[in-house]
């Protein structure tokens, strides 16, 4: 008899994973480390207009979900959509829970729901591709 893995086991049970969503988050989190600090190089050696800087904020945010999301997806193997969206939902919810510490200041509820659903979404896709790499 040849004994099956964890995750084979896992894959058979169809058991959601938290520890892939929780590695994701990790994973979204040191994407967004990496990034933020190549930015930071570029910003310092050129002269990018202050407008864009939003933006590429934005943009490495979404592509740090997705890489964490993917990453979540590959490790569960399985119900991609679904590890891929709880953890976009739970990087978005640490950013916030640690944007709370950091800067004490009043948040818009409709924002934070908004924000939870379209890493949700991000998430859900890049999930739905990353369970097939």
């Amino acid at each position: 008899m040849v004994r099956k893995t964890r995750v084979e086991e896992d894959v058979v049970r169809k058991v959601f994973r938290w520890d892939s969503v929780l590695a994701g988050v990790v994973a979204g989190y040191l994407t967004s480390l990496v990034c933020s600090a190549v930015l930071g190089a570029i910003m310092l050696k050129t002269t990018i207009a202050q407008e864009t800087v939003p933006s590429i904020i934005s943009g490495v945010g979404f592509l740090s979900i997705a890489v964490g999301s993917g990453y979540a997806a590959m490790r569960s193997r399985w119900a991609g959509w679904l590890h891929g969206a709880t953890t976009g939902a739970l990087y978005v919810v640490a950013s916030v829970l640690i944007s709370l510490i950091l800067f004490p200041e009043p948040l818009n509820a409709v924002v934070i729901v908004e924000r939870t659903v379209i890493g949700s979404v991000v998430g859900l896709v890049a999930g739905a591709v990353g369970v097939n790499l």
